[in-house]
């Protein structure tokens, strides 16, 4: 594995959304590999966003995995109920980045690929690790 796709959750301003990932508004889904530097390929709008389960429920995390079916990694401010469901479940690779926007995130991910390319590879290969990254 030499590229990944990593999504970011974005607020109704349009702004990283510090709050939970699937409360998103928007996704953004980036793609990235060790020659080139990570580019812009899709835009999804969260249709679950308000979805009234709560937010550790199965449903929702269920909704939110098939809306960012095509990235291997997601990327969160926070780690929330359903962010470590996804960890311990999924194919995506959740890692919690603290940073003001999301141009600062895309420079992490950026600076960080071989080893975001290594986690993701990881779990491609079926290992499931619970500890969520921060970078």
């Amino acid at each position: 594995m030499n590229s990944i796709k990593f999504v970011i959750g974005l607020n109704s301003k349009k702004e990283y959304n510090k709050g939970h990932f699937g409360d998103s508004s928007t996704f953004r889904v980036y793609e990235s590999s060790l020659k080139s530097a990570p580019r812009l390929i899709e835009e999804i709008t969260n249709e679950d966003k308000d979805f009234d389960k709560g937010h550790d429920s199965s449903e929702k995390l269920s909704a939110v995995k098939l809306a960012v079916k095509s990235a291997n990694v997601a990327i969160a401010y926070t780690k929330s109920p359903n962010f470590k469901k996804m960890a311990a479940e999924s194919k995506i690779q959740p890692i919690v980045i603290k940073r003001e926007n999301e141009s600062e995130v895309v420079e992490v991910v950026a600076a960080n690929l071989r080893i975001i390319i290594a986690l993701a590879a990881k779990r491609n290969s079926g290992v499931r690790e619970k500890a969520i990254p921060k970078l």
